[in-house]
């Protein structure tokens, strides 16, 4: 792995939270990296709307993260001999882990995922690949027959994999609008480019 000077290291408190920073606080002592721990708290403008908390309770479980942050920041610095920073940053997660990354402008950022979540993922995919496979007009007359057939791990060779194993002419394939791509450049970044340019048949890309 390449050596990396900044390390983001996002953690909820929860036991794969504090795996993170475990192993976020091992490779910044591995690389002689900075690490920064991130921990991102409801905001109240929009937490009260959906919850029936009092602004009392909100205001004590802030103080609660920040404290929690801070003993966090002190172990792992401890622990590991390293430089931690911390950050407690107040609305979505994911939008605080963005925001993070884009001004932190980290080599690595490492995350803590439950098997929980990862069940819960793949079981959301599944439901999905079910619905395209078998959606509610499949049974109208003359509409096509789909085969649903899913499979879990890294893109790319899953799908060449499966092109071997299924015998496919044409692949079909889509990319994810989400992700800012250049005009001049349209698939540069797309994992759709990836599957066309070592797909061994004919691809058609729907932008």
């Amino acid at each position: 792995m390449r050596t990396v000077s900044r390390i983001l290291a996002a953690t909820d408190f929860s036991p794969s939270g504090d795996a993170a920073l475990i192993r976020g606080g091992q490779m910044a002592a591995e690389h002689g990296a900075e690490l920064r721990i991130l921990h991102a708290t409801p905001d109240w403008n929009l937490f009260s709307n959906r919850a029936p908390m009092a602004q009392q309770h909100y205001t004590e479980l802030s103080r609660t993260a920040e404290r929690l942050l801070e003993e966090a920041k002190d172990r792992i610095a401890s622990e590991f001999a390293v430089h931690v920073i911390s950050e407690l940053h107040k609305g979505k997660a994911s939008q605080s882990i963005a925001r993070c990354v884009e001004s932190y402008q980290p080599g690595l950022l490492v995350l803590g995922v439950s098997a929980e979540a990862i069940e819960t993922c793949s079981a959301d995919a599944e439901i999905a690949a079910r619905y395209a496979a078998d959606p509610p007009w499949a049974d109208e007359r003359n509409a096509a027959k789909m085969h649903m057939h899913l499979v879990r791990g890294a893109p790319l060779p899953s799908v060449l994999a499966e092109i071997s194993r299924q015998g496919a002419q044409v692949i079909v394939i889509g990319r994810h609008e989400q992700f800012p791509l250049s005009f001049e450049h349209p698939l540069m970044g797309c994992i759709g480019k990836q599957i066309a340019y070592h797909c061994p048949v004919d691809v058609l890309m729907v932008p």
